[in-house]
């Protein structure tokens, strides 16, 4: 659920297309991001790059129509699942625990 900076209480609802492998610091995502995206956030602490489509060009807040832009900053929250570490190392006995489970 991403929530934009400005609009308070306006959420869009994204999906998660990917989750990066490794945690970076903060001038490495600043290196990713851009230089002229990087100087307007203020990255602390570890990151990890997570990539999620918008699903319209526009959204709606206060009754109107507004364009995403580049520098947009919001704040983001997600929902996250669990799984075993053998899970995630042999991935086919996901589907295995789940004929179990069901």
């Amino acid at each position: 659920r991403l929530e934009l900076s400005g609009y308070h209480y306006v959420y869009q609802r994204l999906r998660v297309d990917s989750v990066g492998d490794q945690v970076i610091g903060p001038q490495e995502a600043g290196r990713y991001l851009g230089a002229d995206v990087a100087d307007a956030l203020m990255l602390q602490g570890p990151v990890v790059l997570v990539q999620a489509p918008i699903p319209r060009r526009t959204f709606f807040a206060e009754g109107r129509e507004y364009e995403y832009y580049d520098g947009l900053v919001g704040t983001v929250q997600l929902r996250l699942e669990s799984e075993s570490i053998l899970v995630s190392l042999v991935p086919g006995l996901k589907s295995l625990f789940r004929e179990v489970h069901d």
